[in-house]
């Protein structure tokens, strides 16, 4: 008995019939035998063939069938089926099942080559394209395929996440183990795969919240450890997989090799599924934020505040529409468009809201930051956030991850810089062509490298001539500033000032304030001004006397012409400090400064002028001293006493009210900021009282007198 395979390299005619290639032809074998399960779709040539367009009454079930056991006219529709282009879509399943058994013999039990494999490969795929949707045969495509694949064309084969979840096919297996035989490096895509398909792998609810965004992190972070991939050591042991038959009646070893080499058993590999797990762990921890928001916020679905919360290094990878909208919006609104945050919440929030704190405001200039766009008022440099409806200005910045380092430390001292200009340009009311040139010129001053930072520092000044800054709200970040930015707003100080045009006592008081801001002395401010450029200030010894004669009295001049200092002294200070000090003993007596002195009285004695103390101290506090501690409040009284104290003098008060003076004096000056916009007590050669401050809380007690009659 002999049986053929007929190969695509002939053809099979029986009578005048052309069968093609692909199929099996010989005796048919004896029945119950082992070759009459292999070779179930053998043709027999010698059964008879009965007529061509015979249509069955029996169900198609796709069950498996033997060629010697079909009637003649299901042979002959069978055989005609061959002969046409076997793509018939009302043949059925049975058919289609007999002849696949023939293929699937072939390439998995019977001697055949590499390259006929893939062309059996390539058959029963076109099969499943037109046949693989039968509810009897499509999950036997699904199985015989990949395997075959893998089989046949192993350098072509490339499992992917995600079509596995959790069950590791025997193709995976394959395709795995050859790479490592092959010292293939693993790479994101395979790894991610390989982690997924192992039965311990887990994903928390992250992923399903976060499914998009999941497996681009993972990969980015995977290539950043391994930019080459990454190279492990094969097991030892070699993958043997037992194939049982999906359309015939045979099971069978296939022992895998890849360029000669056997292909590795993967299956009890724990190590790289580790890194990978590893790796996968440090994903769902950078999403974490991202989906709680999204379970907490379901329908605020691609908002810019869910946009911020996606990892930077994939956030140009996942950007929805809505925020590509919003970009070429607020492009359009740079740099010299002005429009309200009412309007910018129809796109952040999609919801009317009336108010907005400043926790939220700052949370809004962070998101915009990550899409590269400033906001005007900087949220460091304001107190307050901008009404709902007040104008506010857009600007681009270098897209980072907060506002605060988009507008850099260099970015954030030129806005501060052009604050201050305008907050003293305008002392006089609206401002003039010569002092907005000289405005202007601050900008090139400041030399920005790049296109968005002008055009960063031309947006905050256009906002803040519109809306006067607050010199106040810089204090911080002037307390902090270096040496060479403390000369470069000596610099604007001296240009607006000369473009000013006019020095009288309002001018010269914010002068001064500034310079105290950027912890230096009015010496410094009149020296400079009266320069008309930057004068270092040599450290002296001179006592209160010789400051006091540098507080001059400025005459008008003409706009462009230099300062002119009169010589005439100011003799306010002393006058002041002795009056305030004179009216808050009239009013509190003398029990408030010696609440903290022990006393050798009775003790009921003592506790009375304790309880008048206690409520004297407490009327100090919420009316002349209103946000100090009242601990400090003995102390500044004893300060008040007279206009210059050395440092033995005020370290050894101190020390009588059991305080740090150092401590002490910061507390004070904090709240002296925070009520005048001044500081109380100035350091030089000792301390002394600042006359400003002594003038504004004069006027507070002397207020205070009036009431008390």
């Amino acid at each position: 008995m002999t049986i053929k395979w007929i190969s695509n390299e002939y053809n099979l005619t029986i009578g005048k019939l052309e069968i093609g290639s692909f199929v099996y032809v010989g005796d048919t074998p004896k029945k119950g035998s082992l070759l009459e399960r292999y070779y179930n779709s053998c043709i027999d040539v010698s059964l008879p063939i009965g007529k061509k367009g015979y249509k069955s009454k029996k169900p198609d079930t796709g069950k498996f069938l033997k060629y010697s056991e079909l009637t003649a006219n299901e042979r002959a529709t069978y055989l005609h089926w061959l002969a046409s282009s076997r793509q018939s879509p009302q043949f059925r399943s049975d058919f289609v099942r007999l002849y696949a058994s023939g293929l699937e013999y072939r390439f998995f039990k019977d001697d055949s080559s590499l390259e006929e494999k893939r062309v059996i490969y390539e058959e029963v795929e076109r099969l499943s394209r037109f046949y693989g949707d039968r509810v009897f045969i499509h999950s036997s495509f699904d199985r015989f395929l990949p395997i075959a694949k893998a089989i046949s064309s192993p350098s072509n084969y490339s499992p992917e996440y995600g079509k596995h979840g959790g069950f590791r096919s025997l193709a995976f297996a394959i395709a795995i183990g050859r790479d490592l035989a092959e010292g293939v490096p693993i790479t994101a895509e395979r790894s991610l795969a390989w982690w997924r398909s192992d039965s311990k792998s887990r994903l928390e609810r992250i992923n399903y919240a976060c499914e998009e965004e999941f497996p681009i992190l993972y990969k980015y972070l995977f290539n950043e450890k391994y930019p080459d991939g990454l190279i492990m050591a094969p097991p030892q042991r070699q993958l043997v997989a037992r194939y049982s038959a999906v359309f015939g009646m045979f099971s069978t070893n296939i022992e895998f090799e890849a360029n000669g080499k056997p292909v590795p058993d993967i299956s009890d590999y724990t190590e790289p599924v580790e890194i990978f797990q590893s790796i996968v762990n440090e994903t769902l921890d950078s999403l974490a934020k991202l989906s709680r928001y999204r379970f907490r916020m379901p329908k605020q679905q691609n908002s810019l505040d869910e946009f911020a919360l996606v990892p930077s290094s994939i956030r140009h990878k996942c950007t929805p529409y809505e925020i590509s909208a919003l970009k070429n919006w607020l492009k359009k609104k740079t740099p010299n468009s002005n429009f309200t945050i009412g309007i910018l919440f129809e796109w952040l929030e999609f919801r009317h809201k009336k108010t907005i704190k400043m926790i939220r405001y700052k949370k809004i200039c962070d998101a915009l930051a990550k899409i590269g766009f400033g906001l005007n008022p900087d949220p460091r440099l304001t107190s307050l956030p901008p009404k709902f409806n007040e104008k506010i200005l857009v600007f681009e910045v270098e897209p980072n991850e907060d506002h605060t380092t988009a507008v850099h430390d260099s970015l954030l001292a030129g806005i501060v810089e052009i604050g201050i200009g305008v907050y003293l340009a305008e002392t006089l009311g609206k401002t003039s062509d010569v002092r907005k040139k000289a405005l202007k010129k601050i900008i090139n001053r400041l030399k920005p490298t790049k296109k968005v930072e002008k055009a960063a520092l031309a947006s905050n000044l256009e906002w803040f001539m519109k809306t006067t800054p607050n010199v106040l709200d810089f204090r911080r970040f002037l307390r902090k500033a270096s040496d060479s930015q403390k000369k470069s707003i000596r610099l604007t100080v001296i240009d607006i000032a000369q473009a000013t045009g006019t020095t009288n006592k309002e001018v010269i008081a914010r002068v001064e304030q500034i310079y105290k801001l950027i912890g230096l002395d009015t010496v410094a401010a009149y020296s400079d001004i009266h320069a008309g450029q930057i004068v270092e200030q040599p450290r002296s010894k001179r006592r209160l006397k010789r400051v006091e004669s540098a507080k001059d009295s400025v005459a008008k001049v003409k706009p462009g012409q230099r300062v002119r200092l009169d010589e005439n002294k100011v003799k306010i200070l002393s006058k002041e400090t002795q009056e305030v000090s004179k009216l808050l003993t009239n009013i509190f007596g003398e029990e408030v400064r010696e609440a903290t002195e022990p006393t050798t009285n009775s003790t009921q004695k003592t506790t009375r002028t304790k309880e008048k103390a206690n409520r004297k101290r407490d009327s100090l506090t919420k009316i002349v001293f209103k946000g100090l501690d009242s601990e400090y409040i003995p102390l500044t009284l004893d300060v008040l006493s007279k206009v210059y104290w050395t440092e033995k003098q005020i370290a050894k008060l101190a020390d009588k009210h059991s305080l740090m003076w150092q401590g002490s004096l910061e507390v004070i000056n904090e709240w002296s900021f925070d009520e005048f916009g001044t500081e109380l007590i100035e350091e030089y050669d000792g301390y002394q009282l600042n006359a400003v401050t002594v003038g504004k809380l004069s006027k507070r007690v002397r207020g205070l007198n009036d009431v008390n009659g």
